[in-house]
């Protein structure tokens, strides 16, 4: 934690855990993905620096498998099926998510 005149700046510790995050989960990916891959980044739509959440695409689902078990600071991953800012909106997202997953 960075402490500047007794106040916490969480920003400046989120910016680097984040950093640290992105450079660990980018090069799990080409240890355990197939060739070069350029990951998608996704900043969620309510996003709060305080959120330890990260969207990103992989791969595959072995490939997240993968990175969740050999990563030190990831501690779980899960497939995102939809957002939304209401329990309605979120329902009727969910509902139209493919059916093969």
């Amino acid at each position: 934690m960075l402490l500047e005149d007794g106040q916490i700046h969480e920003k400046k510790v989120s910016w680097v855990e984040a950093q640290i995050r992105r450079s660990e989960v980018e090069s799990l990916t080409q240890l355990f993905g197939e060739g070069e891959v350029s990951l998608e980044w996704k900043i969620p739509e309510y996003y709060h620096p305080d959120l330890p959440f990260h969207f990103v695409n992989l791969p595959s689902e072995d490939v997240a498998r993968n990175i969740a078990n050999r990563s030190i600071v990831v501690k779980g991953t899960c497939e995102l099926w939809g957002e939304g800012s209401t329990y309605e909106e979120l329902e009727a997202v969910i509902k139209d998510y493919p059916n093969e997953h």
